[in-house]
């Protein structure tokens, strides 16, 4: 019976360092719990600094494919334009060369009378 009480007063002390001092104890000592907080800081830094790069690679990315894009806009703006000068250059040199052609049938018309006239006038002379 002796032995059997100092058996359960063994296990009881045991238990009793388990609870105090064991794995699954309350945060209460300050000699565990820096190492670890400097840890999960460390790291939560880390993660913000890598946040931060990455934030500042995608925004320097989204500046040169923004550059591109107004830089090709810009050039079919020129492109379109060039187009729509090209048009109204050619509409505009049609115009003037059925301007020159109906001058050009007037002259005749009137150098074919010309001619007619001084015919006329040389068998009347004659």
């Amino acid at each position: 019976m002796a032995l059997a009480l100092i058996v359960v007063s063994c296990l009881f002390a045991v238990t009793f360092g388990l609870l105090l001092f064991g794995p699954n104890r309350a945060p209460s000592s300050s000699s565990t719990r820096p190492a670890a907080q400097p840890e999960s800081e460390r790291v939560r830094t880390l993660e913000a600094e890598d946040a931060k790069i990455l934030v500042a690679e995608l925004r320097a990315e989204l500046k040169q494919v923004k550059r591109k894009l107004h830089d090709q806009r810009a050039s079919e703006k020129d492109e379109h334009d060039l187009v729509r000068a090209r048009t109204e250059v050619e509409r505009s040199a049609s115009q003037q060369l059925e301007v020159v052609r109906g001058e050009l049938a007037h002259a005749l018309a009137e150098l074919a009378k010309l001619r007619a006239d001084a015919e006329t006038s040389r068998t009347r002379g004659r």
